[in-house]
């Protein structure tokens, strides 16, 4: 599966090392990158967008994607979003 961004990963999977000692320890389920703001980005697989926004969950501007099999790709912090719910994206674009 490509990266969605070109740039460092500021953290992989696994546990989330800025929890560490803190009770209700989690984990990263995926890449964080480091870009820069505004910088653009692709998805690394194809589906149906299936959520826009801010949730208020602390990922900022959101968009979450359901893939063929049923995997959820989430992209966030991200400073603007051009798709809508519904949408169906091809990975690349």
């Amino acid at each position: 599966m490509p990266a969605p961004v070109n740039g460092p990963v500021s953290q992989g999977f696994g546990v989330d090392e800025s929890n560490l000692g803190i009770p209700g320890l989690t984990t990263n389920k995926g890449n964080d990158y480091a870009v820069p703001v505004g910088t653009p980005f692709t998805a690394a697989a194809g589906g149906t967008v299936i959520a826009v926004g801010d949730d208020g969950a602390g990922w900022g501007i959101r968009i979450v994607i359901r893939d063929a099999y049923g995997n959820v790709h989430s992209y966030g912090h991200l400073s603007e979003a051009h798709v809508n719910v519904g949408d169906v994206v091809e990975q690349g674009h």
